[in-house]
């Protein structure tokens, strides 16, 4: 028998949703015409600086976005996936702020250490940094999507079975 659904889980399935499509609308510039890909890079625009060379390419097209916002992107899914296989929330929903924060540090002394003429950043610190910020914010939508969908239950937190 299957484990009951909770919010929880239906939050980490929306995440995966989410994620997974933003994930595929960032890679399908290399693969569509030039039509849709200035439509897909117009609208990435909005949330990501999009240089060229700090963007991956694929066959010497670029995607929507930076290595930097690939890795938070990828993070998404990637934390839904997390909650699904193990189905063990993280102990930190009072601590959301200080969390969030903290997993933006790498990202800020990255790039900090760069301006500052300490080191040079690479792609890999890039979406290595962006993955730790997006683990974290996934792991907040998964919540904040399994809060949405048992709005239903009062406003209590508790696991309903939605099988």
């Amino acid at each position: 028998m299957a484990p009951p659904r909770t919010p929880l889980t239906r939050g980490a399935l929306a995440t995966l949703l989410v994620g997974a499509g933003l994930v595929t609308l960032i890679a399908l510039p290399p693969f569509v015409a030039a039509g849709p890909r200035e439509l897909l890079m117009g609208a990435f625009s909005a949330v990501c600086h999009q240089l060229p060379a700090r963007s991956p390419h694929l066959d010497g097209v670029q995607l929507a976005v930076c290595h930097r916002c690939l890795g938070i992107y990828l993070g998404l899914p990637l934390a839904a996936l997390i909650y699904l296989a193990f189905r063990q929330a993280p102990a930190f929903e009072e601590r959301r702020p200080l969390l969030l924060g903290l997993s933006a540090m790498p990202m800020v002394l990255d790039w900090g250490g760069e301006v500052l003429g300490l080191f040079r950043n690479t792609p890999g610190s890039r979406l290595a940094t962006g993955l730790v910020f997006g683990l974290v914010a996934g792991a907040f939508l998964v919540f904040a999507f399994g809060q949405a969908g048992s709005s239903g239950s009062g406003g209590h937190d508790r696991p309903t079975d939605l099988s």
